[in-house]
């Protein structure tokens, strides 16, 4: 049973006007029988029924259903009251465009829990629909689509059927079989019905209700006494009521007697007494919530029509994912899996050199010069947690050529050249390393033992070296020398020094880089300009090339200094030679003052007459320095004292002098090269300035990888061009770490705003749907759940395309940075370097979080929709 008690609804036009479309309305209607609900435009027909079905809201008064309040109900209980008790017939059929009529009927067996295939055609053959089943709305004529409409509503077997106004749409035929239809199923239950023709509801109505300006103007019910035509010499016609052709034929055949009058009655209705309220209050059962294959066939159903548009999103939020993780990764790249490729666990030394930073203004590190590296900084790796052994490499350089100008004491630069291509053999080495037998057998023993050309690695008491076989061949191809010769030649000399060996290590590096060398050869018999060329980038480009060079500057090409203090047993073993050219130093007078501003290269001689602290200066030297003629200056001679301020290699290291010394100049030399006689002592306080580390060794790679960061400012690099080349990649990145960040940032702003956007659009687009189904008694979250699965489907589709289109792009993207960065920082031996490393939970993550967004957008909208009722919903996308 329906109370309607004191109903009265008003809405709120947009200029905030009140319009009462019912006013305290009351009414009772039984659980059968045909109702039909009358009026013109605007007299609230529509609304009652609306407020009946739940889908508007109450302004104030009661609907009763069985007992149940519609004011006190619920979001859920609603849900549940349209879906067992209601069953809604709309005026414009409300089916849904991209459901088959099947599916359209099935929807509303679905919404109650129930799939049955036999059930729905038994009701399509009922409505006379049978062989329609896979039709679309759009192919069926406006009565099909009413009876579908029906069948939709009937499906269900509800308790109350409300149609508003059934055949508005319809032609009079089709209507008489809706109209007929309707009437044979209030024989069971009741059948609401808001109609504009009287004519229809006087014929086929068990009851009126007639509304005018929002009240209740009648309330008639057909009088079930038997109805006589015909009463004496008084034909009464009935209101409203079509007759029958027979009773047409009848009446005709007596008014032409002139025998009866004519009146008109409504005798076929009396006022209605409203049905007694019994009180039972039936509970509204719940229902379990759709299974997920038919919320999967509602949200497939959703999707029609709008696939290529999921497709463009999708592909869209795709590419900004792959951007995003791509900046992700730059932004959070620190190198250090870069530093495990570079150091790997065959690695078998790590060497470190040191730079400087030329002022406060250029921060850019200084490299392949030779600087001094203090015991304080090496004491830093330990203290940081080295875990292993630190050896000095020494600045003491091996010559192999005999030519004066290659032999200095100290290398040039920290690395040997190899810009231009003749051989395979250096002329000169790259310094002394002070290390232990237990280091040599690490790097080039085997089985724990050195196998040595020739020689002895006992220790002799002198300062004698060990050298690789590779450096004795290249002594071999500069001076001639045998590998006996080697062993026995007393101070092989250069320029300052002399160094002696002692044993010959055979590194078998022939054979292990034989191809290479046969390259070599290659180019130094070809005659042809283009094929030489042809040839030097050839071998640059292999990777022997590769890791020769790196042996070549690491070990190769150094000596080897095993029986402890090196520094003390070069002072107390090595004869001192004289010059020392290119040297950075600084002449004052006593009181400070600088002799002269401008740098002149000057040798230093050592004269043994000489005492300590006294110098004697050539004649050339006193006019480039003084800027006085030598004879004059010798005429006039008065002894006199000067300081001599000694500098590292290069001015620009430090500021500080490295040496100072006071001399007392007693003579003046007659000699055109610009040099100073130095004492024994003061000469070799000043040699020693010339050996220095400026190496360090490390006999643990992996260990020092944990404590050694070149991003952090710090004067410390490795000339190992593999090692090099990634340390300078990690420095370029870096600097762009702050723009990634923003780029990223943006790129997330958009990927979600795009993402929030198809979520509300996903459920915008479907607002209809939305409110047509939620008039059918489904759930907010059976909803939910079919827009969650839209979104689910469509971040699956961005899922794979962006996680394969990474895997593509992992390498490609490597390729492009490798190429540009090699040529950036001209170093093409880490062609093989995997710069970034597209980690999977990188994605995940990225995907997990966006879609996570998304998801919780789209339910605070569902959240909103909720509130509104289903009606409101239909007609703000009706309007």
């Amino acid at each position: 049973m329906i109370k309607i008690d004191n109903l009265t609804k008003i809405y709120v036009s947009n200029k905030r006007n009140e319009i009462k479309a019912l006013d305290n309305v009351s009414f009772s209607l039984a659980d059968k029988g045909m109702v039909f609900i009358c009026g013109k435009s605007g007299s609230g027909k529509s609304t009652l029924l609306n407020l009946i079905a739940g889908l508007d809201e109450i302004t104030s008064g009661d609907i009763i259903v069985d007992g149940n309040s519609l004011k006190s109900l619920d979001s859920l209980s609603f849900d549940e009251y349209r879906n067992k008790l209601i069953g809604f017939i709309f005026q414009d059929y409300c089916l849904l465009d991209t459901f088959t009529i099947k599916e359209n009927i099935e929807l509303s067996l679905n919404l109650i829990g129930e799939d049955n295939n036999e059930k729905i055609k038994a009701i399509l053959k009922e409505v006379d629909l049978e062989g329609y089943e896979n039709r679309y709305p759009k192919e069926l004529s406006g009565g099909q689509k009413q009876r579908v409409a029906i069948a939709r509503a009937l499906i269900k077997n509800p308790k109350y059927i409300l149609a508003d106004e059934p055949t508005g749409n319809l032609d009079s035929e089709t209507s008489v079989q809706i109209l007929n239809l309707l009437k044979k199923l209030s024989k069971d239950k009741l059948v609401l019905i808001i109609s504009h023709s009287k004519e229809n509801a006087y014929e086929y109505g068990d009851r009126i209700i007639e509304l005018k300006d929002g009240c209740v103007l009648k309330d008639l019910t057909k009088n079930k006494k038997e109805y006589n035509l015909v009463c004496g010499d008084t034909i009464y016609l009935p209101l409203n009521v079509k007759l029958t052709e027979k009773q047409l034929y009848d009446v005709n055949k007596r008014i032409k007697t002139g025998m009866y009058s004519i009146s008109q009655e409504d005798n076929m209705y009396v006022n209605t007494i409203q049905p007694e309220d019994n009180n039972q209050k039936e509970k509204l059962s719940k229902r379990k919530i759709m299974s997920f294959k038919n919320l999967f066939k509602l949200s497939k159903g959703f999707s029609k029509n709008y696939k290529l548009s999921l497709f463009f999103t999708s592909l869209m939020v795709s590419l900004l994912v792959i951007m995003m993780v791509i900046t992700q990764v730059f932004t959070a790249f620190n190198g250090t899996y870069l530093i495990g490729n570079a150091i790997d666990e065959d690695t078998t030394e790590f060497v470190l050199y040191k730079g400087y930073y030329s002022d406060s203004f250029n921060t850019t590190l200084k490299k392949n010069r030779l600087v001094p590296i203090s015991n304080e900084e090496i004491d830093y790796f330990y203290n940081q947690g080295y875990e292993g052994n630190i050896y000095k490499l020494y600045s003491t350089n091996l010559v192999a050529y005999t030519s004066s100008s290659l032999n200095h004491a100290y290398p040039y630069s920290t690395s040997i050249d190899y810009s231009t291509l003749t051989n395979p053999y250096v002329e000169v080495g790259k310094g002394v390393l002070e290390c232990d037998l237990n280091y040599l057998v690490k790097v080039y023993g085997t089985n724990g033992k050195l196998d040595l050309v020739a020689g002895t690695l006992s220790d002799t008491g002198k300062c004698e070296l060990v050298i690789t076989d590779y450096f004795a061949d290249c002594l071999r191809l500069y001076r001639g020398y045998s590998t006996q010769s080697i062993l026995e030649t007393e101070k092989i000399k250069m320029s300052l020094s002399s160094y002696n060996v002692k044993a010959i290590i055979n590194t078998n590096y022939k054979i292990r880089y034989e191809e290479l060398f046969n390259k070599f050869k290659d180019f130094e018999q070809s005659n042809s300009i283009p094929e030489k060329s042809r040839l030097i980038e050839e071998i640059r480009q292999s990777d022997d090339f590769l890791r020769f060079y790196n042996e070549l500057n690491n070990t190769l090409a150094i000596g080897y200094f095993i029986d402890g203090n090196y520094e003390e047993a070069l002072r107390k073993d090595t004869t001192i030679s004289c010059g020392s050219w290119g040297k950075s130093t600084t002449f004052l007078y006593e009181d400070g003052t600088k002799i002269n501003e401008e740098y002149i290269n000057h040798g230093r001689e050592l004269n043994t007459s000489l005492n300590d602290g006294e110098v004697i200066l050539n004649t050339n030297f006193v006019e480039k320095f003084f800027g006085v003629d030598s004879s004059t200056f010798i005429n006039n001679f008065v002894p006199f004292k000067i300081k001599l301020q000694d500098n590292y290699l290069y001015k620009s290291v430090l500021d500080e002098p490295l040496i100072e010394k006071d001399l007392l100049v007693v003579g003046i030399n007659n000699s055109s090269a610009p040099h100073i006689h130095l004492s024994y002592n003061d000469y070799y306080d000043l040699y020693k300035t010339e050996i220095f580390a400026f190496g360090v060794y490390f006999d643990n790679p992996s260990g020092i990888a944990n404590v050694y960061n070149p991003i952090e400012e710090t004067l410390f690099y490795s000339s190992d061009k593999f090692v090099d080349g990634v340390y300078t990649i990690m420095n370029v990145v870096t600097i762009f770490n702050d723009f990634f960040k923003l780029i990223t940032l943006a790129i997330t702003a958009v990927c979600v705003v795009m993402l929030i956007s198809f979520g509300q659009k996903s459920i915008k687009r479907r607002l209809y749907e939305i409110g047509v189904i939620r008039a059918l008694g489904g759930k907010n979250g059976e909803l939910y759940l079919t827009i969650l699965t839209q979104i689910l489907g469509m971040c699956l589709l961005v899922s794979i395309m962006s996680s394969m289109s990474l895997m593509f792009l992992d390498g490609y993207i490597n390729e492009i940075l490798i190429v540009n960065i090699m040529r950036f920082i001209n170093n093409d031996v880490i062609k093989d370097l995997l710069i970034i490393d597209i980690n999977p939970w990188i994605i995940i993550v990225n995907l997990l979080g966006i879609f996570t967004l998304t998801i919780l957008c789209s339910l605070t909208l569902m959240l909103t929709l909720r509130k509104i009722k289903p009606i409101n919903i239909i007609r703000k996308h009706e309007n």
